[in-house]
């Protein structure tokens, strides 16, 4: 009986040694980032918070609070709405899949979290709502970008192809400063907050803009008519504006006089109203000014409208548009940085290229980081562009491979994946690229026989399911994200 129990007593402690082996955490694996060595020198922003900087080969990176290189991979639009627009949407279908589902936000948030994870993304995108910032799940929080929209408060610049704030309206400047103030503040101590984004895709109706149309399908910018450039749209405002009075200041300082300003620009000029004549059903309003104005929409017309491109115009208006954006990126600078001086400015999401004007005004003093959304295969080459024209590393803001672009080897699912990663795959090894965000959480796929993409962009549907085709996908180029953009050469 004794042996027996010393016996036991033996077994019982080489099961408990057994047992005690098999749940020892593993030892921490080795990242691919481990062997980047940053250059300190090249860090942009504030110790202690999010930076960006170089690698000693010249890449770019994200740099964390801990000094430890991040290559950002996103996803936008996280919110129990399951739309874009953040704090600016409507409940719907989605809320209500979430609310049946999730007791509280925090677990709708704490599911959510762990699926991005387990997918291998490792920060949440523009309108994520706010549940998701600082929140810890499993003992760490998520890294955030917040999307503040100055284009939506104050005074506005609404027509066909242009969608801008009145940045020579004090009133914007104002109402801007306290919308920073109410958003900014309560992020200012954030380890997790990245930085921010200024804007969504705003129209600067520059001669050299790619159309938004163009994104989708190059074919459809072939079919939009001639459109006016910001100057004309400035100077064809309502009286009022304060950009049509600081178009007009401009215009005549230059030239001197109407006389000279009718010979240069090829068109009759007797008054400040002249220009606003010749395309009345196509001029741009102000809106969020107080005043009760209809809302342009789609563009109305019935034949093109009169566009000014003499030589003499082309230049005030390449002139004008430096001023304009020199003041965008300035203000909202300062906006930003008056209420939190610790975070970066991650640019206004450009959703095609601006122009050489526009690109120019992107100054390092003003923005840290260059973002900038993409729905087309040749994703390296087009963001590299911008890094080209600005020398600033950039994030790209959206990306999805659901477009016809993605058709040329087939109209399939798999297929428009296969040459959706590969695009990413080529991106992580751009040198001032500093990563990719997916386009978006939620929607919910094609319709069976519909003639339209065989996919949409959400990694989950209405139901709150996930869409295997997108997750299934992301998740062994996710994979790989760490180790190309570790083996980056930079060139």
């Amino acid at each position: 009986m004794l042996k027996k129990c010393l016996w036991l007593m033996v077994a019982a402690s080489l099961c408990a040694g057994a047992q005690a082996e098999t749940i020892r955490p593993a030892a921490t694996q080795r990242s691919p980032l481990d062997s980047v060595k940053l250059d300190q020198s090249t860090f942009v922003g504030k110790a202690g918070y999010w930076r960006v900087g170089k690698d000693v080969k010249g890449n770019w990176w994200f740099i964390t609070p801990e000094n430890k290189p991040f290559y950002y991979r996103g996803v936008t639009s996280i919110n129990d709405e399951g739309t874009t627009g953040g704090r600016r949407a409507q409940p719907g279908r989605y809320t209500e899949a979430t609310s049946a589902k999730y007791a509280d936000e925090k677990a709708f948030a704490t599911a959510q979290i762990r699926r991005l994870r387990s997918w291998g993304f490792n920060a949440t995108g523009a309108w994520a709502t706010r549940e998701f910032f600082d929140f810890e799940v499993d003992g760490t929080t998520m890294p955030f970008t917040e999307v503040l929209e100055f284009a939506y408060v104050g005074p506005q610049i609404r027509g066909d192809g242009i969608g801008l704030p009145d940045v020579f309206d004090p009133r914007w400047q104002k109402a801007g400063d306290e919308y920073a103030k109410n958003l900014c503040t309560p992020l200012r101590e954030s380890k997790g907050l990245i930085g921010y984004f200024t804007d969504n895709e705003l129209s600067w109706a520059q001669p050299s803009e790619e159309d938004i149309a163009a994104q989708s399908d190059p074919e459809k910018a072939k079919l939009v008519p001639p459109r006016m450039w910001l100057l004309q749209h400035c100077l064809s405002l309502p009286e009022d504006a304060a950009a049509f009075k600081a178009a007009w200041e401009f215009v005549l300082t230059r030239h001197g006089n109407f006389a000279a300003l009718s010979k240069a620009y090829g068109v009759p000029i007797t008054d400040k109203n002249a220009l606003r004549k010749l395309n009345p059903q196509r001029n741009a309003i102000v809106m969020g000014d107080g005043l009760k104005r209809e809302d342009p929409g789609l563009p109305r017309w019935d034949k093109p409208p009169v566009v000014i491109r003499t030589a003499a115009f082309m230049a005030d208006t390449e002139a004008f548009s430096k001023v304009f954006a020199e003041r965008y990126f300035k203000l909202t600078s300062e906006m930003i940085r008056k209420h939190d001086p610790n975070h970066l400015i991650l640019g206004c999401r450009f959703g095609g290229p601006p122009g050489s004007v526009v690109l120019a005004a992107h100054k390092k003093e003003w923005v840290d980081v260059l973002s900038a959304n993409n729905y087309r295969p040749n994703m390296k080459e087009r963001m590299m562009a911008y890094y080209t024209a600005t020398k600033l590393p950039v994030l790209n803001g959206e990306f999805a491979y659901h477009s016809g672009l993605f058709h040329t080897r087939g109209r399939t699912a798999e297929r428009m994946a296969q040459m959706g990663a590969e695009s990413l795959e080529e991106l992580f090894t751009a040198p001032g690229v500093v990563g990719y965000t997916w386009y978006r959480w939620v929607q919910d796929e094609p319709a069976p026989g519909s003639r339209g993409s065989p996919i949409s962009c959400g990694l989950v549907n209405t139901r709150d399911e996930e869409v295997k085709i997108h997750t299934e996908t992301l998740t062994r180029v996710n994979a790989k994200a760490d180790t190309i953009a570790a083996a980056r050469t930079g060139r």
